[in-house]
This record gives C-alpha cells, structure tokens and sequence, in this order.
C-alpha cells in the first residue's frame, strides 16, 4: 500500500513541477518579451536592466525545475516497471485507491467485490506494512569495546 500511495505522491510532485514551469514560463514572457526582438516586453517598462535580471533569474529557478523534474520522471519510470511487475489482489486495490485515486466503493463494483471485503483488505495490508516496517525498526545496542 506505501508504495502506491508513494507512487502517487510522485505522480503529483511531477504534476506540480510541471505546472510551476509553465508560470515560470509566463513569466520570462513578462520580462524578456516573446518576440525575436529581446526586451520588447510589458516588464521592459521597469528598465532593461532590471527586466534582464529577472529574466535570468526566473531562467535559472526553470533549470533547478528541470533537473528536479527529470530527476522525478526517471524515478516515476523505475517505480511504473516495479508496480506493473507486482500481482495481486491487494496491489490492484491500493493501485485504484492510490494512483487512480478511486474511493473504496468504486473499487468494489469495479472489481466485483462488497465494499466491505475491500476495505476490509485495504485495512488487513496496511497493518501487514506496519508490521513489516516495526519489524525492521530493530533498536540495536551499541557494543562495548
């Protein structure tokens, strides 16, 4: 279930990434123009000086977005082959629940099960995952020399 609700995390950092680079984007319009002539734009009217400025700066924070933005897709590309890999009732419920953000009712007529048996499984394999996780929080002492 973690890794689907994770996956969907990621699938909305992408998402949000993309949409700063478009407003970032609008931006650069505002300062730089988007003719071929440079600086014939509304933000031109504070001074080419300060509308090159803010043009290199929203041009750099773009390139940061970029990186992050490639760095995420490649990630989402890693994680697309894992989840498509695994089987599996519960992997198909946290799956709609998580990344096709269904609710657990529409889960349940789309796979043909009670509501309550899907929620029930939903339930059964977070506390799975949570033991699994308290299981490996193991305190270990530090040894004495």
């Amino acid at each position: 279930m973690m890794v689907m609700k994770n996956y969907a995390d990621l699938c909305r950092m992408i998402s949000i990434i993309e949409t700063q680079i478009e407003m970032l984007q609008n931006d650069v319009d505002f300062w730089f123009g988007k003719g071929d002539i440079p600086f014939e734009s509304r933000g031109a009217k504070f001074g080419i000086g300060i509308a090159a400025e803010n043009t290199d700066r929203v041009l750099k924070r773009i390139h940061e977005l970029e990186r992050q933005l490639e760095f995420y897709t490649e990630l989402k590309s890693e994680m697309d082959e894992h989840i498509n890999s695994l089987t599996g009732l519960e992997y198909k419920v946290a799956y709609m629940r998580f990344v096709e953000d269904k609710t657990y009712k529409e889960i349940a007529d789309e796979l043909g099960y009670s509501y309550g048996y899907v929620r029930n499984l939903a339930a059964r394999s977070r506390q799975e995952e949570q033991q699994i996780s308290d299981d490996n929080d193991v305190t270990q002492e530090p040894e004495n020399p």
